[in-house]
């Protein structure tokens, strides 16, 4: 006699089950025609039964088949990772730098191996290993389109995220929230060693923060002092490389120059607009001069780090949103060790001030061999008053 199974996949000898006929058949043809699947769906909406039985209608090698036109077989292999729900973060990835989406690491093979030309008798090095990760901050891709689809579809996504990303308490992962189960389940997020929510993987925190900022802002002709007739070239040493103290000294400048109207970039919540403005004025910079801006995974709540690679060397640009001065000099003591893994000897430290009445700052501390260059940005929170006459 058969029942209601609400326990796993159920079995159609026990349980009742609905038929997904056009389903399974769409899924066989998928297969057979080589291409890429993902089931996006909720916890305990059928995808493991979805599953096991459009495998079974592929016809494997115990399948009696004969004849010079017989289809080819499969070999399904299940591979479970909920077995590693408990790892730490550490030990994971030191098995897995996918994020748990294969995709991505397959990509990076995919263009180191087969498009960048690379020699067969010579070894993959980190020269390639950038040019290859740049391509995939950049392209288009099938992963990618449905990770921006997704997050597009409601704007309170973008709240959520940024919160996320920029609040050192975090959000709290909790799959009856409807918005954080939706980004669950789209695999935008997961749930971190301390119950709060988490970005995947940098390269999807990179897409992301670019769906969420705008890519003209209205403000982009206040980048330089009139005296400025070189533009972004002006920050680049005769050598090519990077002079960040200067560029992030005139982007101070432009946040002071343009003032209010800040408050009129387009769809951009208030209190990550100084953000997003430092996103767009440093990919501008990185566009002008061929560098590479992406993002890296935050190593604490509430901080966001940026990664610059030009002519084969790193600068890092940590952002946060200002919290009292405690936090403040806290940040200047975590990012003074992220250098370090890096194997640079600056960081550069952006807080935004959105305080009535903020305290701008810019220092200058050294942290053993390292040096830390901190600035605290008002961001203006209103417009002057007129007076009517």
């Amino acid at each position: 006699m058969r029942n209601f199974g609400t326990r796993g996949p159920v079995n159609p000898q026990e349980n009742y089950i609905v038929s997904r006929t056009e389903e399974t058949a769409d899924f066989s043809n998928r297969v057979k025609e080589g291409r890429y699947i993902v089931l996006f769906a909720p916890r305990q909406s059928g995808k493991t039964t979805f599953f096991q039985r459009a495998l079974d209608t592929l016809p494997t090698a115990s399948t009696e088949i004969a004849g010079a036109d017989a289809e080819p077989t499969y070999f399904p292999i299940r591979l479970n990772f909920e077995e590693y729900e408990n790892y730490t973060p550490s030990a994971f990835y030191a098995s897995f730098y996918t994020a748990g989406q294969p995709f991505l690491v397959n990509r990076f093979a995919q263009i180191l191996t087969e498009e960048l030309d690379i020699p067969k008798t010579e070894p993959i090095t980190m020269v390639h290993f950038t040019e290859a990760h740049a391509r995939l901050l950049r392209e288009r891709n099938t992963n990618i389109d449905h990770l921006t689809t997704n997050i597009r579809k409601n704007r309170h996504f973008e709240k959520i995220l940024m919160e996320i990303m920029t609040y050192e308490e975090g959000v709290r992962f909790n799959l009856h929230d409807e918005l954080i189960s939706e980004l669950e389940t789209y695999g935008v997020i997961g749930e971190g060693p301390d119950g709060r929510c988490e970005i995947l993987n940098p390269i999807y925190l990179h897409h992301i923060m670019q769906a969420f900022t705008p890519a003209v802002n209205g403000l982009e002709r206040n980048y330089f002092a009139e005296e400025n007739i070189n533009g972004f070239l002006n920050y680049l040493t005769p050598a090519g490389q990077i002079e960040m103290e200067p560029l992030l000294d005139n982007f101070r400048d432009f946040i002071a120059r343009v003032g209010f109207r800040i408050l009129q970039v387009p769809e951009t919540p208030q209190e990550y607009v100084g953000r997003h403005l430092l996103l767009t004025y440093l990919d501008s910079f990185v566009q002008t001069v061929g560098g590479i801006m992406s993002f890296e995974v935050p190593t604490g709540r509430g901080k966001m780090d940026l990664l610059i690679t030009h002519n084969q060397r790193k600068y890092i640009v940590e952002t946060k949103i200002w919290r009292g001065d405690a936090r403040y000099q806290a940040g200047k003591a975590q990012l003074a060790a992220y250098p370090k893994l890096e194997n640079v000897q600056e960081g550069y430290y952006i807080v935004f001030d959105h305080r009535k009445k903020p305290e701008p700052r810019v220092e200058t501390d050294h942290f053993d061999s390292l040096t830390i260059r901190s600035y605290v940005i008002p961001v203006i929170q209103e417009a002057p008053s007129h007076t009517l006459i």
